[in-house]
């Protein structure tokens, strides 16, 4: 500390002020690491990152990307939430120089505007909610969760930064299966793979999200070896839901592959991902008979799920257009037990006063009403059909690598919103992440294509004995 010091003291302004953010900087870790190591890493992490949040913003979302998956560890649950804070001072300081933002905004006007009414019933729930303190908590997620939107649809202007925010999206799923494989800690009780996330049905959902995209990414590269590396992680992912033993994510992997099948045109490369993907589910499950008994286990109640979601029908049905208020469904369970018929645990509906429905769709209908439902869905198709414009966008450029990833975005969204019936999920980031891709990735094609249609016309040169030249737009 002395040495650095005694070089601001030798230093011109720039350098004196370098030397005082550096000394500053080590105070705050060494304070941050005396008062708890979780703390000290955080701001270390934040040190490091603040710079790139103002030189390269782009690059500064991609990095963030992976810690939505290791929100489970301490020190880098606090990293995340910091470096979210600089990306939202960062997005707002770039929303007010440039219009690239105010683009896309303008572009998906009617989607944003929906998403706002959305976000405003919710908080206007605060209101009729019977513990606000509790719904504002929700209420406060939501609003954060608006924000990634933006920040992930705005920043991502180009088709460098999507395959490196879609990787990283890929690498954060795959640090999710390493850390949980090689730290028996981050299992749940009953030895279900939970790893970073915390949950092993939430990470179920995530890992099956991303084994489309990193299939897609395969396309990005030209190589044999590139192309099995691909294949390899997706089969490491299918390998972790096995390891989850989560039926919700069995069931969201088929429906999404289900999807696939019908809706991309190329369905010989989805049959033969899906086969990689099950080949490595039943090593996996050769290696782990107890996940092969769970999933195949006869379970009519769900879990429990079945009367959850009969308590949540039946506030719906008394509270049909505001609902209870948001978050507030664990509040007022306890009052329909006996209402609502036999129930077979009792217990895991009214323990917890914050307890979810286990339905994302339902969840909506209990607590804030068919129009809280009507907008989430508006929002959620939007974003699915804009993904599917832009692969036809890129389809009509000839660039097959970025219409595989404009697919992937497209399936790796159902499989999230599939694993939703089964959980409640609506706040969850990295479904926040994939819609803000699917907006970003339509203006990145639509950018290219009207680049294409102002390009010169260009003359090739001619062939040996072709008498006429053939006109032709230059590729951007």
């Amino acid at each position: 500390m002395a040495r650095i010091v005694a070089l601001a003291r030798r230093q011109p302004d720039g350098g004196s002020a370098l030397a005082a953010a550096s000394l500053l900087t080590a105070t705050l870790v060494g304070v941050g690491l005396a008062a708890r190591i979780p703390i000290g890493v955080a701001v270390l992490l934040g040190a490091l990152y603040l710079p790139l949040v103002f030189t390269n913003f782009p690059l500064a979302v991609s990095l963030w990307i992976p810690l939505v998956f290791l929100e489970g560890l301490p020190a880098l649950n606090l990293a995340g939430k910091a470096a979210g804070l600089l990306l939202a001072a960062g997005w707002l300081g770039t929303m007010l120089r440039g219009s690239a933002s105010r683009t896309v905004l303008a572009r998906h006007r009617r989607l944003f505007e929906a998403l706002a009414l959305l976000v405003v019933w919710l908080t206007l729930s605060l209101a009729w909610a019977p513990n606000t303190g509790q719904a504002a908590t929700a209420a406060w997620q939501w609003w954060a969760v608006t924000l990634v939107f933006l920040i992930v649809a705005t920043s991502v202007t180009s088709a460098e930064t999507l395959i490196l925010s879609i990787g990283a999206y890929v690498a954060g799923a795959v640090l999710a299966v390493g850390l949980g494989t090689a730290t028996g800690t981050l299992t749940s009780e009953n030895g279900r793979l939970a790893s970073s996330i915390g949950d092993p049905n939430f990470l179920a959902a995530a890992l099956v999200s991303a084994i489309p995209l990193a299939f897609a990414l395969s396309a990005v590269r030209s190589g044999h070896g590139w192309r099995l590396l691909c294949y390899g992680v997706a089969g490491v992912l299918a390998a972790g839901v096995v390891a989850s033993q989560s039926r919700g994510g069995i069931a969201a992997a088929l429906a999404m592959w289900a999807a696939a099948v019908v809706v991309l045109p190329r369905r010989r490369q989805v049959i033969a991902g899906g086969a990689v993907a099950v080949a490595a589910a039943t090593v996996a499950f050769s290696l782990n008979p107890a996940a092969w008994d769970r999933i195949t286990s006869r379970d009519s109640r769900g879990t429990g799920r079945v009367d959850l979601w009969t308590v949540a029908w039946n506030v719906f049905e008394d509270h049909t257009l505001a609902g209870v208020g948001v978050n507030s469904f664990g509040r007022v369970a306890g009052d329909y037990v006996r209402s609502v018929g036999p129930l077979e645990d009792v217990q895991l509906v009214v323990k917890t006063p914050d307890r979810a429905v286990h339905n994302t769709y339902l969840q909506f209908l209990a607590e804030n009403g068919v129009p809280a439902l009507a907008l989430f869905l508006i929002v959620a198709a939007g974003c699915l059909a804009t993904a599917l414009r832009a692969a036809r966008v890129f389809a009509a450029l000839q660039r097959p690598d970025l219409v595989a990833l404009a697919h992937a975005l497209f399936v790796a969204t159902i499989g999230l919103v599939a694993s939703y019936v089964f959980l409640s999920g609506a706040v969850d980031r990295r479904l926040w992440i994939l819609f803000g891709l699917s907006l970003a990735t339509l203006g990145i094609a639509q950018r290219a294509a009207a680049e294409r249609a102002s390009a010169p016309l260009v003359t090739p040169p001619p062939w040996p004995g072709r008498d006429e030249p053939t006109w032709s737009r230059a590729r951007p």
